[in-house]
């Protein structure tokens, strides 16, 4: 019969019933292997050990509650005097097991979105795994302030998309995930459906909060976040000099940061302009693979080049990209199908290029696409901005400034040659 993980009490559960007949002083042994790949020991009664069967459904499919059916092979060991005779018998197990409810979609309710009922403007991210395999979900949700720009308390509960199902907002409130008193300001907490609003002071003075739910065991955390605008990049590219470094730029202060930057060698991030406070090799976990430690702080890149870096604080997460940087437009070419190739000179930072331009538009790209592309006001380009107008015809000197070492902004200038 199928097993129940749910309502199973003994250690061990029986999968078959042994019918071996045997002449008198001989010992059997029994093996069973699951879908060809999960072998576990079973006894002489048929049973095998009831955690080593949950660990083989588990890898086999998961940790979804599904009922899952399996093709076993029991096999036989029948020793007779020092003699193993091996014979096998095919069964079929099935089995599901416990887990708590786990749905595929949550939601922030809260003072940030003004208690909005059925507003999904605020998703938790997932990695799109099965939702037993990997159960937590995470986001960064912005703390709230008032007319005037003050902090104010968070208050919020949890919203699993079961909550939508009918559009009602009676069965949305009810559907809620709380705590267990209201106004709960726990850094952990445990998760309830119908449970009282968490909340989180505006004394803390943080920016952000990065909340995890683990819906396995049906907990919270939230870590306050207080990030500024702006990290930079010192190291080897420019003299370990935090005052003229590079910037990586998290306009919406939630500590992704992303920036520009020649990079050839040892470099570390640094929180303002100057050394007090850092991040280093030790605060990620996750990187591209051009990044190596060859001294116990520092990042190191295997490979020189000008780079697209993003750093994620809250998820301890370094990327980089390499990037080569064109023109590409109508004022190139009337179909935007031509680049124009830009070089790199490291005494100002700036890719530039000298080339004949039409009347009409232009765009900076990276690598020769569009994933990485820049446009808008020349004094303060913009990812994927509008395109830049060229208003006369002529021969024309264009450098673009993408590091943020001693503005703001990433910008260019356009110069016409006589």
């Amino acid at each position: 019969s199928s097993i129940a993980f749910a309502s199973l009490t003994a250690d061990s559960v029986a999968i078959f019933t042994p019918s071996l007949n045997a002449e008198e002083g001989a010992t059997v042994t029994y093996e069973v292997t699951l879908d060809g790949s999960q072998t576990l020991n079973a006894n002489t009664s048929g049973q095998v050990d009831a955690e080593e069967l949950s660990d083989a459904i588990v890898s086999l499919y998961g940790k979804r509650p599904t009922e899952r059916t399996m093709a076993g092979v029991v096999v036989a060991y029948v020793d007779i005097d020092g003699q193993v005779i091996k014979t096998s018998a095919n069964v079929e197990v099935k089995a599901t097991l416990v887990a708590p409810v786990i749905e595929t979609e949550y939601y922030f309710v809260g003072t940030t979105n003004n208690w909005a009922a059925l507003d999904k403007s605020l998703k938790f991210n997932h990695s799109g795994e099965d939702v037993y395999d990997d159960p937590e979900f995470t986001i960064v949700v912005q703390a709230p302030v008032d007319a005037s720009g003050n902090r104010v308390d968070q208050w919020f509960k949890i919203a699993p998309l079961s909550a939508y199902a009918d559009n009602s907002e009676e069965t949305f409130w009810a559907s809620l995930l709380g705590g267990e008193t209201n106004g709960d300001t726990s850094l952990t907490a445990s998760l309830i459906v119908g449970g009282e609003s968490f909340m989180q002071p505006a004394s803390d003075g943080a920016t952000f909060y990065s909340i995890t739910l683990n819906m396995m065991d049906y907990t919270m955390t939230i870590a306050p976040l207080d990030f500024s605008e702006f990290i930079y990049v010192p190291g080897n590219h420019q003299g370990w000099a935090p005052a003229t470094a590079p910037a990586l730029q998290s306009p919406s202060y939630d500590g992704v940061y992303t920036g520009y930057t020649y990079l050839n060698g040892n470099f570390k991030f640094t929180k303002e302009r100057n050394w007090d406070a850092e991040y280093n090799w030790n605060d990620f976990t996750t990187m591209s693979d051009i990044f190596y430690n060859d001294d116990g702080s520092n990042i190191n890149v295997s490979t020189e080049g000008f780079y697209q870096l993003t750093a994620d604080i809250p998820s301890a997460s370094l990327t980089a990209v390499a990037t080569t940087w064109s023109l590409i437009g109508d004022a190139i070419d009337a179909a935007w199908s031509v680049d124009v190739n830009m070089t790199y000179d490291n005494t100002d930072e700036s890719w530039s290029v000298t080339t004949d331009l039409a009347a009409g538009q232009f765009k900076f790209r990276a690598n020769a696409g569009w994933d990485i592309n820049y446009g808008g006001d020349i004094d303060d380009l913009s990812a994927g901005g509008d395109n830049i107008s060229i208003a006369e015809a002529g021969n024309y000197t264009i450098k673009l400034y993408l590091t943020r070492s001693t503005t703001d902004a990433i910008y260019c200038t356009i110069t016409k040659n006589d």
